[in-house]
């Protein structure tokens, strides 16, 4: 009988080494830049291409704005119900098993519940606009919220990339037995995220009263824009960390208890609040996104929680069994050869 090799090397074993634990500034700036090298060779190129397509969006708003404050509502309505969701399987071939199709509702499984945590974050900022726009000054409230979200989005765009990164750096760590790598590159990728917000936050409320004339010549909009700039920064700088959060979700397989998170703050709590201060406590626009605010405040709150408490030697031994089990190691010699085919 052949010994199966073993999928994971040792932890300090050759070229896989893990990080010594950190013991002062030193160690800790070498550890930073080796990740933020790591972090943004994969998470650039990604941001780069998502901000370009966004782009089209971000032109078609401000020439659309300077044609009119309908005209600016109507296309940003048609935006913000245009959204693409797609998942797929990633498949390694090595021959036709019968293996192939045993535990594969797991991956589907997996697939699902990804899906489902990217569409509630999604749709949550999609129901914004359409909660607004039934509000009595209808036209200001949507064309003033779409210059907001904007920007947001251009944001948005760069932490796209940053998730997929440190869903790829994670999952990577994991694999190669790395609970100390996959801790520090978490840290590293959520400092770094939390700067770029406060960044961006800043930048909103020294530009508050300006940067709405790339929309629009309207002074009334632009005073609407002006009036809800402390939210667009509260909300860019929360929308800096809860990306980085949903990547590690993707990378350690937590994509189940994401998606319950997302589900109780946002549409349990987020919402409902922010249309009971909208509508009921009449505060209009800034009520409603004030109230779903809370609810994002409450969902990065919460999973920072479960972040610091993350025992990241047992995700690593959950990692190796699940590559164990989905490579089919769980089964003897004799088993594979009689399905293989």
């Amino acid at each position: 009988m052949v010994t199966p090799v073993p999928l994971l090397h040792a932890v300090n074993s050759g070229e896989f080494h893990d990080y010594e634990p950190v013991r002062n500034f030193r160690d800790a700036r070498s550890v930073a830049w080796n990740e933020t090298k790591k972090l943004w060779k994969i998470a650039g190129p990604i941001a780069f291409t998502i901000i370009c397509n966004f782009g089209n969006n971000t032109a078609t708003t401000m020439f659309v704005g300077h044609l009119g404050n309908l005209q600016l509502s109507a296309v940003s309505i048609s935006l913000s119900v245009i959204c693409t969701f797609s998942f797929g399987f990633m498949e390694g071939w090595t021959g036709f098993s019968w293996l192939a199709f045993k535990d594969i509702w797991a991956f589907v499984r997996l697939s699902l519940e990804s899906a489902v945590m990217l569409c509630l974050e999604i749709w949550y900022m999609m129901t914004l606009i359409l909660a607004t726009g039934h509000l009595s000054n209808a036209v200001l409230s949507i064309d003033s919220l779409a210059i907001c979200l904007n920007f947001n989005g251009l944001e948005a765009m760069l932490f796209i990339g940053i998730n997929a990164a440190i869903s790829v750096r994670v999952s990577n760590e994991l694999g190669l037995a790395r609970p100390r790598a996959a801790k520090y590159s978490v840290y590293v990728t959520v400092g770094q995220s939390l700067l770029i917000g406060i960044v961006c936050m800043v930048v909103i409320l020294i530009t508050k009263d300006y940067f709405s004339v790339l929309y629009t010549n309207n002074e009334e909009l632009q005073h609407s824009v002006s009036n809800l700039a402390i939210l667009l920064g509260v909300t860019m700088l929360l929308n800096s960390v809860q990306p980085v959060i949903s990547g590690v979700a993707i990378g350690g397989g937590w994509q189940g208890l994401v998606a319950y998170v997302n589900l109780g703050c946002y549409y349990i709590i987020g919402l409902p609040l922010g249309i009971l201060l909208g509508y009921v406590a009449k505060w209009g626009v800034k009520g409603i996104w004030g109230g779903m605010i809370c609810g994002t405040a409450l969902q990065t709150l919460l999973l920072m929680i479960v972040l610091y408490r993350t025992n990241w030697n047992k995700e690593v031994e959950q990692t190796t069994d699940r590559m164990k089990k989905w490579a089919g190691q769980d089964y003897g010699d004799e088993e594979i050869a009689a399905v293989s085919v």
